[in-house]
């Protein structure tokens, strides 16, 4: 059970152990927040020294976003003991057997990207939708293959669980804003991660601070809004002067 013992801002994060989702959880430990991490593999315990090297309460539940009924098991009694400042929905899957189209992937890698792509972001959306405070913000991490100008029959699957998640994003907008919340959409560009390559020119460590730049000054964001890299300047440039 989390037992809430200071005032310190609580951050839920998916897919938290590398990649976009690691960078956030240090740079927003390194912040002062507490951190409600969802991962199928647990931290390493340099990872989790790291994160707690502040006092930081870190709360981990390994679960497989594969596995919605146990995400939601897992998920709802830590969502009962404090509010959320914020939830990140970050994990995603990713196949280059899909390049060609659908028939490149086997049965259980269409219905594994379905379910860690499309319906654990909504399950948890569902879950936070009544946690996050006033001022709370709900993330999700899209990507610019969600819109169809992007198209061009390469990638189907991982394409429209992104649209999936983009229509989400926006539909979602309505229910926060009458809880004060809001909910907005990332674009983090190409990310030098392992989903991305080493070929990826954008740095996770950029983007994770230009997502904090935003999340800063959450009276600013625009409800169901998608941000992406070309948003993080102005962003940063705001909470310096803040």
């Amino acid at each position: 059970m989390m037992v809430q013992t200071t005032a310190r801002p609580l951050t839920l994060i998916t897919g938290a152990n590398r990649g976009l989702g690691h960078h956030l959880a240090r740079l927003l430990a390194a912040a002062g927040s507490d951190l409600l991490l969802v991962c199928r593999r647990p931290l390493s315990p340099d990872q989790r020294a790291a994160l707690q090297g502040g006092g930081q309460a870190v709360v981990e539940l390994a679960c497989d976003l594969r596995d919605p009924q146990a995400l939601a098991a897992g998920l709802r009694p830590l969502l009962e003991a404090r509010p959320l400042h914020c939830a990140i929905n970050n994990a995603g899957v990713f196949s280059q057997q899909e390049e060609l189209g659908l028939s490149g992937l086997a049965i259980g890698d269409i219905i594994d990207m379905t379910s860690v792509n499309a319906t654990a972001p909504a399950v948890i959306s569902a879950l936070v939708q009544d946690k996050l405070q006033p001022g709370g913000v709900l993330v999700n991490v899209l990507s610019d293959m969600a819109f169809p100008q992007t198209w061009n029959g390469s990638y189907p699957l991982y394409c429209a669980t992104k649209a999936f998640l983009w229509a989400l994003t926006v539909n979602s907008a309505t229910a926060l804003e009458a809880r004060g919340a809001k909910v907005i959409g990332l674009d983090p560009g190409w990310m030098k991660t392992d989903m991305g390559g080493d070929e990826a020119p954008d740095d996770p460590v950029e983007v994770a601070r230009g997502l904090l730049s935003l999340l800063a000054a959450p009276q600013r964001l625009d409800n169901g809004r998608v941000y992406g890299l070309s948003d993080f300047a102005e962003a940063s440039a705001m909470a310096a002067e803040a």
